[in-house]
């Protein structure tokens, strides 16, 4: 406090100014709200909002926050108490990242590259959902019959729920049969606090459920080496920004000019998704209901916040739907539950056996991995004792 009286106020010590990763959190914790975010700031009455229990997606470290909604659109993030995770912080970057949600540059409506008329280039044509999945089916078909299934790549996204990541895995597993299957995780900055270096909420509940090569399979640079000397054929990519980021401008385009088809799920556009054959408009973390796998193995609750766009189907209803088309099982498997999804996972995959949407409450619990290392390292540090 500088001043005395009425002439009192609130500042920083000169030369050292609050510019750290965490400042926002002296607005959480001032106990007569003088401190506000700038952000949102006049922005909107705090009792407009509805919040909805979630989990922060910037990094694998996985703090619960509550999402603040306000006619379907987001316009705050804080955190929520979480001792087994985040405490009661949050870092300023996962409080702030969720403009791109409401991006008008996102992709709402699904597109089909078809010939043009009188020899004109092939040209994306907007569509509908149903004619976008079964487009993209035709596409994999195609190449499954004149190629085989070593002709496919299939990247697929760390942002996905555990739910959809097993069913992208099954699709791939049983329906497409490819051993190129891979995923693409962006690092970034870390400390010894909340922040970790991989930049998405779910890299290990992705792999844990199976979304890695198979025996012989390529990974993800690999596939777009084998794209770009015409050895694969066909490329199905979920969450293209990540590819572009992580593997290169260069290597994708390569890979771009080698490719016969390219099939891109995602929600901002790309240099992948303007060159795509088909494009499936994918779902953000706040439009879904389903779980996260943060860095330590804890298994933990997101909830749908707002409703997703039109058009647009969650990304595990797309996969489910491709599966059914594949197999030519019509509607059987052609729907997709969260709730069923996980049930599924807790059948197929020992390390969360037993898991529901149940047991993980708001607050989340370790998968049996998790739960049996911290029981090694509880053993050793007795046994040091």
């Amino acid at each position: 406090m500088f001043g005395i009286g009425d002439r009192s106020h609130i500042g920083t010590f000169p030369g050292k100014p609050l510019d750290n990763d965490y400042s926002i959190n002296t607005a959480d914790i001032c106990p007569v709200g003088a401190l506000l975010s700038k952000e949102f700031h006049h922005r909107l009455r705090v009792w407009f909002l509805e919040e909805t229990e979630s989990v922060c997606a910037s990094c694998s470290n996985g703090c619960n926050v509550k999402i603040g909604a306000y006619r379907n659109q987001i316009w705050r993030m804080v955190p929520r108490r979480n001792d087994a995770v985040n405490d009661t912080w949050m870092c300023d970057h996962g409080r702030l990242n969720f403009g791109y949600v409401h991006d008008p540059a996102r992709i709402r409506i699904p597109t089909v590259r078809r010939p043009g008329r009188k020899g004109a280039p092939p040209e994306a044509i907007r569509t509908n959902i149903d004619d976008a999945i079964e487009s993209a089916a035709a596409l994999l078909r195609q190449t499954l019959d004149a190629h085989g299934p070593q002709a496919i790549g299939v990247i697929g996204s760390p942002h996905l729920t555990n739910e959809e990541s097993f069913r992208l895995a099954r699709l791939v597993r049983e329906a497409i049969g490819t051993p190129n299957f891979d995923l693409v995780v962006p690092l970034g900055k870390s400390d010894d606090f909340l922040i970790k270096a991989e930049k998405a909420a779910n890299a290990r509940g992705s792999r844990d459920v199976g979304v890695a090569p198979g025996a012989e399979g390529k990974d993800a640079a690999a596939m777009l080496a084998a794209a770009a000397a015409s050895e694969l054929k066909l490329l199905f990519v979920v969450g293209s920004g990540d590819v572009v980021g992580v593997l290169g401008e260069e290597a994708v385009d390569r890979a771009l000019g080698g490719l016969a088809s390219l099939i891109v799920q995602d929600v901002l556009p790309s240099r992948m998704t303007e060159r795509a054959d088909v494009v499936l408009p994918g779902l953000t973390w706040a439009e879904k209901d389903g779980s996260f796998t943060n860095h330590a193995g804890r298994v933990q609750r997101i909830r749908r916040a707002i409703a997703p766009v039109a058009e647009s189907l969650s990304d595990g209803e797309i996969f489910t739907r491709l599966h059914a088309r594949l197999r030519a099982e019509g509607a059987r498997d052609a729907t997709f539950e969260p709730r069923a999804a996980l049930s599924e996972v807790a059948s197929a995959v020992p390390r969360y056996q037993g898991l529901s949407f149940d047991r993980l409450g708001s607050l989340g619990v370790p998968s049996a991995s998790a739960a049996e290392s911290g029981s090694r390292a509880a053993v050793a540090q007795a046994a040091e004792s």
